[in-house]
């Protein structure tokens, strides 16, 4: 899944936490109880996943769920709020490849988008 924001800050806070859609619109009902709509507000809140993308259009940024650290595919100062893999390592070694994939798909966006 993609995963967009306004700013590398969010993505990194919403990441940890979870979110809303921007465009949800949730109003209890008149004759719903509290639970039935916390039920409902509980199922609309999303969670970024291991391995997922977050993308930040106004930075230009790209990062992946890295376990609980959305780490970006740009080096410093690029990768805005976001941490960055060991200048000694490669997403290839990164815990032995498992994220690789999904760096292929992030830069596979970020040429599209013309950041690389």
């Amino acid at each position: 899944m993609i995963h967009y924001f306004e700013d590398s800050g969010q993505a990194y806070d919403d990441s940890q936490t979870g979110y809303l859609p921007d465009d949800l619109m949730l109003v209890k009902l008149e004759n719903e109880n509290t639970d039935t709509f916390f039920a409902r507000l509980d199922a609309a809140f999303i969670e970024v996943q291991d391995g997922e993308l977050l993308v930040v259009e106004s930075e230009q940024n790209i990062a992946i769920m890295v376990s609980a650290w959305p780490t970006s595919i740009f080096e410093e100062p690029r990768c805005g709020a976001f941490h960055t893999v060991r200048e000694d390592l490669t997403w290839q070694e990164v815990s032995d490849g498992k994220y690789l994939a999904s760096y292929q798909q992030a830069v596979e966006l970020a040429r599209e988008k013309g950041w690389l």
